[in-house]
């Protein structure tokens, strides 16, 4: 992939400690443990407070009329829960499951109020960080994007799983309708190279 041409140097004055704002209520209630992951080049990071367990790959269930996103559902304990492919969910390229693949195994509450498992399969489990609000930078708001972070010298998108389903779970389960997917049952893309660069 081409590097992208370098932006114009501006030379700008130094910020006094006075003009250094604190970091957000936002950005605090953002501090935490963070699971790292790979979905192809790119790193994302997500909450431990979602997360319920990591599983391997296992035989999956397909049902028929899903959307795209939802290749079939796992049986956790006896239950079955429906998994997710957040590459297709984020419209990312296709991508080979592989021996390090895994399922992030997160807890949501629906509309009606009665809570739900779902498995997000993710091409790397990586390591648990912790973050303060002073390493994570604001975003607009993007859907399931909750910011960036740098982290080993690259550039981490931390993602809500919530928000990657939608305001409401059920949603990611309905019928196809005629002539595909609407935009309605698929998030903006997310890259972290699509965004702000971060220092």
């Amino acid at each position: 992939m081409n590097n992208p041409p370098s932006c114009p140097t501006a030379h700008l004055p130094e910020a006094t400690p006075s003009e250094v704002s604190a970091p957000t209520a936002e950005l605090a209630n953002l501090a935490g443990n963070y699971l790292l992951f790979r979905l192809g080049d790119e790193s994302y990071a997500a909450s431990v407070r979602q997360l319920h367990k990591i599983m391997l790959p296992s035989a999956r269930t397909a049902v028929p009329e899903l959307p795209h996103h939802v290749p079939g559902m796992i049986s956790l304990r006896g239950t079955l829960i429906p998994t997710i492919s957040l590459r297709r969910r984020l419209g990312l390229a296709e991508g080979p499951t592989t021996k390090d693949s895994c399922i992030l195994v997160v807890q949501l509450e629906l509309i009606s109020g009665w809570l739900t498992l779902l498995g997000f399969i993710v091409d790397e489990v990586e390591e648990v960080v912790s973050l303060a609000a002073s390493d994570i930078v604001e975003t607009p708001d993007l859907g399931p994007l909750l910011g960036l972070t740098r982290v080993k010298g690259g550039v981490t998108t931390l993602l809500d799983l919530g928000k990657v389903v939608g305001d409401d779970p059920a949603e990611l389960f309905r019928p196809i309708p005629p002539g595909g997917e609407s935009e309605t049952t698929r998030p903006d893309r997310v890259s972290s190279q699509s965004h702000r660069t971060i220092p």
